[in-house]
Formats: C-alpha cells, structure tokens, sequence
C-alpha cells in the first residue's frame, strides 16, 4: 500500500455523518417497521435506505472522486471492482438487532486503499458509542454521544478518548455473534476451555470496537461474512493496535471478486494478546 495521508477532512466529514445518520436510523428505532427481503434474504428496512442515502450522498458530494460500494446499492454495479480507493459502507450492520430492538446496531463507513482499510468510522447510535480511525496514523477515538429515543435525550457523558490503552486483559475472551451461530464457534469455545462467563454474545460489527476499547480479546468468525460487514471494524481494531486476521495470518484484504471474506480472526493487540488459539 502506498504510504500517504488521508483525504483533506475525512474524519470530521465521517463524524457529521455518522451523527445524521444515526439520528435517521433512532427515529425509526423501536417502531412498527416494514421488513423487506432482499435475493440473499437478509432484510431490510426503510432505515436501512435512509441511512445509505445520507451516507452516499455526503461522499459522493464531498469525493466525487472516490468511488462507493455500498450494501444497498446493487452488486452488479460494481463488477470491475476498483483497486485503488474506495469507500465501502454498511448502513446499518444488525439490521436482525435493529428489528428485534436490540442495541448492537451500527453503523460503518471505510475508506479502502489498495486493498486496505486505512480509515474508519463505526457507530452505534442505540449504545451512543462512536469510533473513528485513521489507520495511517494509528488513531483510533471513541467518542461518547448522548442517545435520543423517543424525544428523550440520555445522560450519556460527552467524552473522546484514545483506545487500547488497558493494561490488563480484559474478563470477557470471546465474543461471537448473536444473529449467527455457528458449530465452529462451539468447537473453537469447547478446544480453548473458554469459560461461559468469559463469553459475550452479540450481534453487528461492534465486536470489532469492543476489542479495540479493551473489553474484550477475541473474535473468531467461522461463517462468511461481506467486506462491508467487517471494513470499518478491521480499520478500528487496527488502528488500536489490534489485527483481524485469516486463518493463515495475513490482514483481510479488500475489494475481492464477489466481495466475501474467507473465515478469520479479529484479536487484541500483541502486548496482550499472547496466547495462541487453537482453531476447529
């Protein structure tokens, strides 16, 4: 990858529109949605729309010269994958957790360059949790945000910090999803004598955050997953020192044909992160 800075403004403009859009998505948030299905039946909703279209819109109006590969927009769009940058967003990622009311729903802006994530945006509007990354930096933020729900605004404290700055491991190992169990996951629990209490279950590309923020260590994922689901998160961790990682070792790399990540590891940074696991 070509060393260089990101584009002038990137981050605050992925801040602005992280906040529009969760604004967009909360006020849809615990209603009565219409849940449609797409060819690959995953649903999708009028938020889902909504929030791709603020998204594109402000990168398209701001880079007009980057192209975007969105979870909305139609695959056959982009056929001929570009190969240096691009933006690639996952409106909401937990569009499952966002029906069901839950509150691990996010939202996920990358910019990709040669194949890397090198910046990234991920909120979760229902927890009031953003973060921001600029991989060529090694700057990794989260940012506090007070939570709206129902015209009632939380007591959510308006703070900014670095992460991967723990100095202990944190209790929780494992995380892995709520949406999509898998009997590899069991296996991988079951090979590594993982606890139950040492075990968090939960949906969307948070998982990645939470490693970044220290809360927990580990997330392996056995089943397949699209690039949009884990750019941001890959750019999150990394900047936090972390890694996600295939089973060989090597980093995700972006931009593939057809746009599906093989199976892989997201893990803490190396100071902690000293055990090796074993895989199913």
């Amino acid at each position: 990858m070509t060393e260089r800075s990101l584009p002038d403004g990137l981050l605050d403009l992925f801040y602005s529109i992280a906040i529009e859009a969760g604004k967009a998505a909360m006020s849809h948030y615990g209603s009565q949605l219409k849940v449609e299905y797409k060819e690959d039946l995953s649903p999708l909703t009028l938020a889902d729309k909504l929030v791709d279209g603020i998204i594109c819109n402000a990168l398209t109006q701001a880079y007009s010269n980057i192209p975007i590969i969105s979870e909305e927009r139609p695959l056959k769009d982009f056929e001929n994958l570009v190969k240096g940058q691009f933006f690639l967003v996952d409106p909401i990622d937990g569009t499952k957790e966002f029906i069901q009311n839950r509150d691990a729903f996010t939202i996920n802006i990358a910019l990709i360059d040669e194949g890397m994530p090198v910046a990234g945006l991920l909120y979760a509007p229902a927890l009031g949790r953003l973060f921001i990354a600029d991989v060529l930096s090694k700057l990794c933020l989260e940012h506090r945000i007070p939570v709206v729900f129902n015209g009632q605004l939380s007591k959510s404290r308006a703070i900014c910090h670095e992460l991967m700055k723990q100095e202990q491991l944190p209790a929780i190992k494992l995380l892995t999803s709520q949406s999509h169990p898998n009997e590899k996951d069991q296996e991988f629990i079951e090979l590594n004598k993982i606890q139950d209490d040492e075990i968090m279950r939960i949906g969307s590309s948070l998982k990645f955050a939470l490693i970044a923020a220290g809360e927990a260590q580990i997330y392996p994922r056995f089943n397949c997953t699209m690039e949009w689901d884990t750019a941001a998160g890959q750019a999150i961790l990394t900047a936090a020192g972390g890694a996600v990682v295939d089973f060989s070792g090597q980093p995700l790399r972006y931009g593939n044909f057809g746009l599906k990540n093989g199976n892989f590891i997201a893990k803490s940074n190396s100071q902690l992160y000293s055990k090796e696991y074993t895989l199913p």
